[in-house]
């Protein structure tokens, strides 16, 4: 992605950089959303937290798409070393860091680095309530009301393997970054 943002934003803001296959991050929901930000000059948008945790769980109905086993508050080795970047297995010698998408196996869907590697910005605004209301209830549901902070998922390389699961939602103000955050755009449907 950030081979992407480079040439139609002309720079890359990760604190990551010298390999192209690394996500992008050290962007806020704001950057994104501008005028002149990625999302306006691509046509993409972000997913919904709904769309986000349909395509992490992959057709799953386990804590991760590739199974329940974990251990959620400690960074030791587990079954999911396979799937994801977290805190148990990010570390490269030199500290924590991003690692190139791609590196890990595949979710059901085909998807990579759903859980850990980047948090991932979700349209939706954060919303305790929103999940216990009627409009919650519909096709895709998109929370446009709340907190005024907005959805995160996905747990990043400095996480905790239970802040990776499909599951697990933050809140963080929209002009919030760090390098732990990123985003995976989508393409509308025509």
């Amino acid at each position: 992605m950030s081979f992407l943002t480079l040439r139609v934003m002309g720079t890359n803001p990760s604190a990551f950089l010298g390999d192209a296959r690394r996500p992008v991050e050290n962007v806020s929901w704001e950057d994104l959303n501008a005028e002149d930000g990625f999302l306006a000059s691509t046509g993409l948008s972000l997913p919904s937290e709904a769309q986000w945790e349909y395509a992490a769980r992959g057709g799953t109905r386990t804590l991760f798409s590739f199974g329940d086993d974990c251990d959620q508050n400690r960074c030791v080795p587990f079954a999911g070393d396979a799937y994801m970047w977290w805190c148990g297995n990010s570390d490269t010698g030199n500290g924590r860091e991003t690692h190139p998408v791609g590196a890990k196996l595949p979710n059901p869907f085909g998807l990579h680095d759903m859980h850990g590697g980047v948090l991932e910005w979700c349209e939706d605004v954060y919303n305790d309530e929103f999940y216990g209301t009627a409009a919650a209830a519909g096709p895709d549901p998109v929370s446009t009301a709340g907190s005024g902070c907005r959805v995160s998922r996905g747990g990043s390389w400095g996480s905790r393997a239970g802040d990776c699961r499909s599951a697990d939602r933050i809140r963080y103000s929209p002009v919030f970054r760090s390098r732990h955050f990123g985003f995976r755009p989508l393409r509308p449907l025509p």
